[in-house]
């Protein structure tokens, strides 16, 4: 678990409102195993998050046959990560 009153929350959550001003910021726990296993000697927080807008096509590929994301979802994608970079600095 992350600190939500940590520096990368505060900044994944601003981010966030700003490229996807729609969307609700909630912490939440993934279930799943991640690469950030790797970095617990390193970081106390690592954020798991994919800043895309999915639908129910999307879901449905995800992992499996024809894994793609939409044109503009990739776009939002890479708007996202330079918006954090910008706002972490």
């Amino acid at each position: 678990m992350s600190d939500v009153d940590s520096m990368g929350y505060r900044v994944t959550a601003k981010t966030f409102r700003q490229v996807f001003p729609e969307a609700v910021v909630a912490p939440f726990l993934v279930p799943g195993g991640t690469d950030t296993k790797h970095y617990h000697d390193i970081s106390e927080a690592q954020l798991r998050t994919v800043p895309m807008i999915a639908g129910p096509e999307d879901l449905s590929r995800a992992h499996g046959t024809d894994e793609r994301l939409s044109v503009e979802g990739y776009e939002k994608m890479v708007a996202f990560y330079m918006q954090v970079i910008m706002n972490a600095n």
